[in-house]
């Protein structure tokens, strides 16, 4: 959960890109409760925690 302009921050990982748009374009939407969606490619890992 995030105090910020969206209400929470998925951290997604998949295979290749056709998994990724499968999860992005059917999947999260289908959800109950997504109004919408943004995304944002991290470019690279400065500390990656186990938390």
């Amino acid at each position: 959960m995030i105090a910020s302009s969206f209400d929470y921050l998925l951290k997604l990982r998949t295979s290749d890109i056709r998994k990724y748009r499968m999860v992005l374009g059917e999947e999260i939407p289908s959800l109950p409760h997504v109004a919408s969606t943004s995304t944002f490619v991290s470019m690279e890992t400065v500390r990656e925690s186990s938390h």
